[in-house]
């Protein structure tokens, strides 16, 4: 993360001056010589209350500009200053400053094509603390209530302000008009994957008249050639296969499982596979995996991607050796709860990408 302009030099204002000519500067909070004078001491305490401020970020500063170099905040923190006065500016400058500045972000994180944010809404902030890690694929749980699609694991934990539209339909569009038609400017497509925990029917219906609403940043997989939008609706748990393939203007897709490997359908039907990993798999991570057990995967990657499905296994352990053989193995999505952690595992610089992951 890069600082703000004015957060930046700001920073330039608390560090002491050397011998009254220029400014003597490590990047961080300078050392100070004791024992310290009056002045010293307030310098040091304004100084230990913006580096609180900067964190990590402060080794990143950049060098300070020459005395007398530019304009307002780079005039004033670099300007000669007697030693008798430029404590007291210094404290001015931090009380009226510092209130005001604070870091801004400069770009956002690259786009993780290979992360689905299991049971999203649960996190503190949903769908916004998977974005800001970079997920592209999020899940959400929806009971239909009255008329309405309200979010949540289970009933008794149902608000009805928490509702799909709220929590990520409204956010969505909102972010996809900042970001020039996309989640992530010039990223990749955006999965939102429904799990429907009432009955199939009446909850497609109230949920294919939201989603129309939102038409504009989701993709109609029945629409062939038409310019490609920003979010995927892929709908899992109790929906209606057969109702929504018999939907000429559906907006959603269908969660398959390992039994439609093998299917005929298209891929805008049925555009991803998930399946239980404890009720197929032994290894939990621990030691090396049975080679039958690797096998088996492979298979199912190499069948999914031949039909152009991608494939994900959920009840997975979120541990890095779990996400290290699906990643080379190809699974398209690791399925976690773990934002931070499989955000940092897939950005470390030295993760191989297979061949087989698309």
């Amino acid at each position: 993360m890069k600082l703000s302009t004015p957060f930046r030099y700001s920073a330039f204002a608390l560090i002491r001056l050397n011998d009254r000519k220029r400014f003597r500067y490590s990047g961080g909070v300078p050392p100070h010589p004791q024992p310290l004078s009056r002045e010293g001491r307030w310098e040091k305490i304004c100084t230990q209350r913006l580096a609180m401020q900067i964190g990590p970020n402060a080794g990143t500063l950049p060098p300070p500009p020459l005395a007398g170099e530019g304009l307002g905040v780079r005039g004033f923190c670099c300007r000669r200053l007697p030693r008798n006065t430029h404590c007291h500016l210094v404290i001015a400058f931090a009380i009226v400053c510092l209130p005001v500045v604070a870091p801004v972000v400069a770009g956002e994180p690259a786009p993780l094509i290979r992360a689905h944010a299991h049971n999203d809404y649960e996190h503190k902030r949903p769908l916004f603390d998977a974005v800001d890690q970079g997920l592209c694929s999020v899940e959400a749980d929806i009971f239909l209530v009255d008329g309405q699609l309200l979010v949540g694991h289970t009933r008794r934990s149902l608000k009805p302000e928490r509702t799909l539209a709220s929590l990520y339909l409204v956010p969505l569009k909102e972010r996809v008009a900042k970001n020039g038609g996309r989640v992530y400017r010039g990223g990749p497509e955006f999965t939102l994957l429904i799990d429907f925990k009432t009955k199939g029917e009446p909850t497609y219906a109230v949920l294919k008249t939201m989603l129309a609403k939102y038409a504009d940043i989701i993709n109609a997989p029945a629409a062939g050639s038409a310019p490609r939008r920003a979010v995927n609706v892929v709908a899992t748990g109790n929906r209606p296969a057969e109702l929504i393939a018999a939907d000429a203007n559906r907006l959603v897709g269908i969660d398959g499982t390992l039994r439609d490997l093998d299917s005929d359908q298209p891929a805008n039907l049925i555009p991803l596979i998930s399946d239980n990993w404890r009720a197929l798999f032994k290894w939990r991570g621990k030691g090396p995996i049975p080679p039958e057990e690797r096998e088996k995967i492979r298979s199912a990657v190499q069948k999914a991607h031949a039909h152009g499905r991608r494939l994900r296994f959920w009840a997975t352990p979120d541990n890095p050796a779990i996400w290290q053989e699906l990643y080379d193995d190809g699974v398209d999505l690791l399925n976690v709860d773990d934002l931070p952690g499989v955000a940092r595992f897939l950005n470390d610089p030295a993760r191989r990408s297979p061949t087989s992951a698309r």
